[in-house]
């Protein structure tokens, strides 16, 4: 909030707080399906067997740490983003 002015509008102030709210919960997303795909992967390694099973649950369990450490990386980088957005006077001229 370091580029935030003197007095910010209340619109300004919520708009802010939604987008902040929304990286969140696009965080958990990434979150959610990454232990969704870690449970499927854990379930298929300990009770399919067979040479496609390993291969199948050992997928499952990289997508998953990838899933993860993408959904990391875009909440923080948005943040970031949200962070260091300065604002901009508005079209009829005020700020």
């Amino acid at each position: 909030m370091q580029a935030f002015r003197e007095n910010p509008q209340p619109r300004d102030v919520y708009a802010r707080i939604r987008t902040r709210l929304a990286n969140e919960r696009t965080l958990l997303a990434y979150l959610r399906t990454g232990i969704g795909f870690s449970a499927a992967g854990a379930s298929a390694l300990h009770f399919l067997s067979g040479p496609a099973a390993m291969g199948i649950g050992s997928a499952c369990i990289l997508f998953a740490m990838a899933c993860l450490l993408f959904g990391m990386y875009r909440f923080l980088a948005a943040r970031d983003s949200i962070d260091k957005v300065e604002d901009k006077p508005d079209a009829d001229g005020g700020i």
